[in-house]
């Protein structure tokens, strides 16, 4: 090994210090993969025309890549309450139903991928919740923590503060 390069990364006494991770964006793309996977069984459950099953897991779906995305506190914590109503939900369903028909076997294996799925979205979502800033984020008046601070709401002026 070359001893510039064993210098640089390692002196006697300093810390090793570890790469910095940025948990927004690794949990962001943990809970969109889970909401499409969602979206995916939640259309394999409306397959037949016979027997109707929940819909509102496509919904739950489309709003877990919207979380994803949009990096918005309160709408991350709006599908965390709603997925968890969700899976309370589709136990009753389960609980509430049963008939002898391949398709509705068929569908209600689906729908279990489906809880077991927002299981995973909210395990994925309460930690994507926690890396934007958990409960601060949900005030308006405080500042986003996983914007640096040059992109804070404030950091610009307005069209109003230029003109005067």
């Amino acid at each position: 090994m070359n001893e510039d390069y064993q210098q640089s990364s390692y002196r006697e006494g300093d810390s090793y210090s570890y790469p910095e991770v940025d948990y927004v964006a690794k949990w962001g793309n943990q809970l969109e993969r889970t909401s499409w996977t969602l979206v995916f069984f939640s259309m394999l459950t409306q397959v037949s025309t016979e027997y109707a099953f929940p819909s509102y897991n496509i919904a739950l779906g489309f709003w877990g890549v919207h979380c994803a995305f949009s990096t918005h506190g309160r709408s991350t914590f709006g599908l965390l309450s709603f997925s968890l109503l969700g899976c309370l939900l589709d136990v009753a369903f389960f609980l509430a139903n049963s008939v002898d028909s391949p398709m509705f076997q068929f569908q209600v294996i689906m729908l279990i991928f489906c809880l077991l799925s927002k299981c995973y979205l909210l395990f994925c979502g309460s930690h994507f919740f926690a890396s934007l800033g958990g409960v601060v984020v949900m005030d308006t008046r405080t500042a986003r923590p996983s914007l640096k601070p040059s992109q804070q709401p404030w950091a610009h002026p307005t069209a109003y503060e230029r003109l005067s």
